[in-house]
């Protein structure tokens, strides 16, 4: 878990780097600032100097970044969707922290951290936040096959012995052609019981003819 929000916190950060860098080469040059001064440093001289001389879009990035990575820890951690469901009210969500950019002086500090925000959610947030590595995925689905077996080798209810009890095996009886039970079989004296177990049982059709009345 701990690898999984260092690299949304990275994520985020390299956003802001690269939005910092965009930042120093759209905003505006120093002659553009006051028309009356010359124009005394090149393009480059400027943009380095929005880099490391200038630090209103560092600012800027402290007041909207440190809110927005506790939004996104906590959407990442309580919120279970995924995909468009759950990219886009991220991102409407860190638009909150950027309220106070529509009252800056420059086109530049409004837009790029704006797009920052946006483009961070839509394609660089890591979905679902906290991802389990393929090992402990698959002892979790093993976990949850396991379980499913047991609840399907659970014992049956017999409603006859009440909801509490397991379903008693049926007994097998034996039954003539009439309908009626045919007469149990009692073992003869010294006989073996396992042996007439397996006997067939014999049938009133094999019988012969009934013997003549004397």
């Amino acid at each position: 878990m701990g690898l999984c929000l260092a690299d949304t916190v990275g994520r985020y950060l390299l956003t802001w780097v690269a939005a910092w860098l965009v930042h120093a080469v759209m905003a505006p040059r120093q002659h553009e600032l006051v028309s009356y001064l010359p124009r005394t440093r090149s393009y480059w001289e400027d943009t380095a100097f929005y880099l490391w001389g200038d630090t209103t879009f560092a600012r800027v990035g402290l007041l909207v970044g440190v809110p927005s990575l506790f939004i996104i820890l906590l959407f990442g951690l309580l919120n279970e969707r995924r995909g468009a469901a759950f990219r886009i009210p991220l991102a409407g969500l860190l638009l909150l922290p950027t309220w106070f950019l529509p009252f800056g002086n420059f086109l530049a500090t409004l837009v790029v951290p704006v797009l920052a925000q946006v483009a961070f959610a839509l394609f660089l947030m890591p979905v679902p936040l906290v991802r389990l590595p393929p090992e402990a995925a698959g002892r979790s689905h093993g976990r949850v096959r396991v379980e499913r077996g047991r609840t399907d080798r659970a014992p049956r209810v017999d409603a006859r012995n009440g909801p509490g009890s397991p379903a008693r095996p049926r007994e097998r009886t034996g039954r003539t052609p009439g309908g009626t039970p045919a007469p149990p079989v009692l073992p003869e004296a010294g006989a073996d019981v396992e042996a007439l177990s397996t006997r067939p049982r014999a049938h009133p059709s094999d019988a012969g003819p009934p013997a003549p009345e004397r």
